[in-house]
């Protein structure tokens, strides 16, 4: 019965897997569903009662996620994503969303932006030497007197992405053309 409270429960976050705050409260509610069968059990209850019971004693728990997620992300959004000014070598940006993001003055040399979302993102004098951009969203997003040597950019989106004043120097495009065979350019 233990496996299929456990079960029971696991279902119920399902939907919820991709909230940071659902593993937790997975966690802590197996555990109280735990000791209430238990308790059930030791008051005589047989298994299919004690756990019918407990599972019946389970609120909304749609209602609870939601609320959570929402202030969540909430917070999320007023937490400034200003990386500016700071020694980030080797830094691992890999599947970040990061809209309206500063990385200005700062040193991000052989970090991963692949897979992100740098929209509206600013790179304004950083130094980006052999940084990799695969498959990342880079809309709107500015690279002003950046050093940009060595940095592979593959299978961006590119729209209205200004590159002003760049130092560009071995810089590898990786475009895939509407024919779905790679066009690859490199800078020197």
């Amino acid at each position: 019965m233990i496996e299929k409270l456990n079960a029971h429960v696991h279902n119920i976050f399902a939907p919820y897997k991709n909230a940071k705050t659902a593993k937790e409260l997975e966690e802590e509610l197996l555990q109280n569903l735990l000791e209430k069968y238990n308790d059930h059990r030791m008051n005589g209850s047989s298994e299919q009662e004690a756990y019918k019971l407990t599972v019946d004693s389970i609120g909304e728990v749609s209602e609870l996620m939601e609320s959570l997620n929402l202030q969540y992300n909430v917070l999320e959004q007023a937490i400034s994503m200003d990386y500016s000014r700071q020694r980030l070598l080797d830094s691992d940006f890999r599947s970040v969303s990061v809209h309206d993001g500063k990385f200005n003055s700062c040193d991000l040399s052989r970090s991963d932006f692949s897979h992100s979302d740098l929209t509206n993102s600013t790179f304004k004098s950083t130094n980006l030497n052999n940084c990799i951009f695969e498959n990342a969203n880079l809309t709107s997003t500015l690279f002003k007197s950046a050093n940009l040597k060595g940095v592979t950019f593959k299978n961006c989106l590119y729209n209205k992405t200004p590159i002003l004043k760049a130092v560009i120097y071995q810089v590898l495009f990786l475009i895939r053309k509407h024919s779905n065979k790679p066009f690859s350019r490199d800078l020197h």
